[in-house]
């Protein structure tokens, strides 16, 4: 009988050792959700946008900016960035006399891509990291820092993008 039970615990091991190997890990799984990274290039006058995930290629993006700073939608393909030059100079002037140093904008960004052929859109409100450098007897120049989720899941953007640059602004 100790034979017989020392067996079926060996057995019910074996098949449990075999199912865990067959599963992939979760971290290992093609994400559905999107997570971009920024990489700072010229230093700040524009950042690359790339996915997290290297299962994930993006495919197109429209990135929407406060009215005031932008007018109209910025649209990419295949090679997702941010530039400086879109809002730079009409940001510099909208937060003129703000503190040099570290600042954010809302930006709204509407991303096609695909995960392992299946095909996604992520409409997402993200806050741009930038920072004013002074520029002798021409005003401030803009560089870009980098990107941060606000909130994902977003129908139009606009409205989102409007709100979060009015807070923004009041507060700075």
């Amino acid at each position: 009988m100790l034979a017989l039970l020392v067996s079926a615990a060996s057995f019910l091991d074996t098949h449990e050792e075999h199912a865990r190997v067959r599963q992939p890990p979760a971290s290992v799984a093609a994400p559905d959700a999107l997570v971009l990274r920024a990489h700072v290039v010229d230093g700040g006058a524009r950042l690359d946008l790339t996915p997290a995930h290297p299962e994930q290629v993006i495919a197109t993006q429209t990135l929407t900016f406060p009215a005031e700073l932008h007018d109209g939608a910025v649209e990419t393909t295949g090679n997702a960035r941010i530039e400086a030059a879109w809002f730079g100079e009409a940001l510099a002037k909208a937060v003129h006399g703000a503190a040099p140093g570290g600042h954010r904008v809302a930006v709204g960004i509407e991303t096609r891509y695909t995960t392992d052929g299946t095909s996604h859109v992520d409409r997402a409100l993200y806050d741009v990291g930038y920072a004013l450098h002074a520029r002798f007897l021409r005003g401030a120049t803009v560089r870009l820092e980098g990107v941060s989720l606000v909130r994902r899941g977003i129908g139009d953007v606009h409205p989102a993008v409007a709100a979060r640059w009015a807070g923004q602004h009041a507060g700075g």
